[in-house]
């Protein structure tokens, strides 16, 4: 590979690095396994206290937090296509 960088004269290398990264599916089928859902009482809790927030920042974070809890809940209840 360096040979072949020198040669296309696009200008000087004296080293190459590689990074071998294992597949992306091998990962996300371990993490699947490892991921534990809220109740619908602690989403529901997360979300009332959002809209008691005074700061906009934290209130938006929560209430985004307990969205994406309750889509993940909603779609572990359907029946797999």
């Amino acid at each position: 590979m360096l040979q072949a960088l020198h040669s296309s004269n696009q200008g000087h290398f004296e080293s190459i690095q590689i990074k071998v990264m294992p597949k992306a599916i091998e990962i996300e089928s371990k993490n699947d396994q490892l991921k534990i859902i809220p109740s619908t009482e602690s989403i529901n809790n997360i979300l009332d206290q959002a809209e008691n927030q005074p700061d906009e920042e934290l209130k938006n974070a929560l209430l985004k937090l307990g969205n994406i809890f309750k889509k993940i809940r909603s779609n572990k209840k359907k029946p797999s296509e």
